[in-house]
């Protein structure tokens, strides 16, 4: 077990957003987190990255969440927001350089384990050869493999994705999650993705938290969690869930009615 979450309430001044939720997460899981507009996915996300503080327990590694410094947090939680907007000439270099800051003392310049780290998470992810290109000239695939190699800096046991493609067109949509995908199995790290779209989370998760109305509505598998009933109590969506021949997985086709498109 990498991460438990136990009676986790969080409250928006007057508003509860966050209603009793518990879960637990294995090491080298790929977990997708869904649910309706305002279900309560990027509060959820952000209580565990440590941004708020909540009623309840946040448990990494056997550690309370609420016990560690903010560098503490940073070694074991690597965050890769929807956007960043990024200030300044920053160069790619400089924005994955910024995942060691965790590792370092104040003041204390980058050393070469440091260097060592910066190298490898930029080759793996492809973009070691425009390492002194300015982030404002990267395309969006780019920027967002950017932000994955600057938490990978941080050699966390958990990679977080806060709707980290829902910028991107589908061939990069997929491209990202083939990479997180990669990730989760090649260098063992815990992946947890807020995905809007359902088939991207049947093809790529290992285990899904569906969330309604602040709540954990229902957990479990890909083929447990993606039948018509559960899409139409959660989503109000009437689909039809065949299998992938590909690889076995769910795959989701929405019913659209016919007269209501020629009617527009």
């Amino acid at each position: 077990m990498i991460l438990e979450v136990s009676d986790l309430f969080f409250n928006y001044r007057e508003n509860e957003v966050l209603k009793d939720i518990s879960f637990l997460i294995d090491r080298e899981q790929f977990l997708g987190i869904i649910g309706p507009n305002g279900s309560g996915k990027t509060t959820l996300i952000k209580n565990i990255a440590g941004f708020f503080k909540s009623r309840g327990k946040i448990v990494i590694k056997n550690e309370n969440l609420s016990l560690l410094s903010k560098k503490e947090v940073a070694k074991r939680l690597g965050v890769v927001p929807q956007k960043s907007e990024l200030k300044g000439e920053f160069t790619v270099r400089d924005i994955v350089e910024m995942g060691r800051y965790a590792h370092q003392t104040r003041f204390q310049r980058l050393t070469k384990e440091d260097n060592r780290v910066i190298e490898e998470v930029m080759r793996e992810l492809d973009i070691f050869q425009f390492a002194d290109r300015k982030m404002t000239e990267l395309s969006g695939g780019e920027f967002q493999k950017v932000l994955i190699a600057r938490a990978l800096a941080q050699q966390p046991d958990i990679l977080i994705l806060d709707e980290a493609t829902s910028n991107l067109d589908i061939n990069r949509t997929i491209e990202i999650f083939q990479l997180a995908k990669k990730i989760c199995r090649e260098k063992k790290i815990t992946i947890i993705a807020i995905i809007h779209d359902l088939n991207m989370a049947a093809q790529f998760c290992d285990q899904i938290i569906v969330l309604k109305d602040g709540r954990k509505f229902y957990t479990g598998t890909p083929e447990e969690v993606f039948n018509p009933d559960l899409l139409y109590k959660t989503f109000g969506l009437r689909a039809r869930v065949i299998t992938n021949s590909e690889n076995q997985r769910p795959y989701i086709i929405p019913y659209v009615e016919v007269e209501k498109i020629q009617e527009v």
